[in-house]
């Protein structure tokens, strides 16, 4: 697979870096190593989840619920733990944190 521009270009992680390897620890049954390969993912799968399950249905719920997770202010909450947890995974404090984990590059 090709690297991450983002990563060649600049020496810092993106906000997907490691999504490969957490889908590909998550299939073969290591949900922890998914976890720790890229949190962010992890935690954003149920909001992705739920997206795609609201536009195969044509209830009313669905469509609340459509309506919510694409509300502007749902977006700007998704938009903005993204940038921390860009911010976050390229300080030394995560690099310590994983370490602690069993889980250093």
């Amino acid at each position: 697979m090709p690297r991450c521009l983002f990563r060649t270009l600049t020496g810092c992680d993106c906000p997907a870096c490691g999504a490969q390897r957490a889908v590909s620890a998550l299939l073969h049954g290591e949900p922890a190593a998914a976890f720790w390969h890229n949190p962010y993912l992890a935690l954003l799968t149920p909001y992705l989840a739920v997206l795609l399950g609201s536009y195969f249905g044509n209830s009313r719920t669905a469509l609340r619920t459509r309506h919510l997770a694409t509300h502007p202010i749902t977006i700007l909450c998704i938009g903005s733990a993204m940038v921390g947890w860009w911010i976050v995974r390229n300080t030394q404090l995560w690099a310590e944190i994983r370490a602690a984990h069993g889980f250093g590059e």
